[in-house]
């Protein structure tokens, strides 16, 4: 899985790069498993300065700040009271599960 890139803040270009690019200033990702009926979601979102060696869990966070962060709405064909419900928990105990 590769995450997606958040552009929030202007970052330096890259040192050894000739062709014109921006980088991203962090990056998202949320994890959704439909579990006997059930879906399971967790999301993350790790900034460019977080260090390498921290944690996953560390970056936990709830969909609803993905989505506020990106400018997505990524659960859209839920009906509202779910996908409020849903988007709304950071789901700890599940995260530490998958990040394991």
């Amino acid at each position: 899985m590769v995450p997606d890139p958040l552009y929030e803040a202007p970052m330096p270009p890259l040192s050894k790069c000739d062709e014109p690019h921006k980088v991203p200033s962090g990056f998202w990702k949320v994890v959704a498993v439909e579990d006997a009926g059930t879906l399971r979601v967790t999301a993350f979102v790790r900034g460019q300065g977080a260090a390498r060696t921290s944690p996953v869990i560390d970056h936990l966070t709830t969909v609803d700040e993905v989505e506020r962060r990106s400018g997505l709405d990524l659960f859209w064909q839920l009906p509202d009271a779910d996908e409020a419900a849903m988007e709304a928990v950071k789901n700890l105990a599940w995260a530490q599960g998958w990040c394991n």
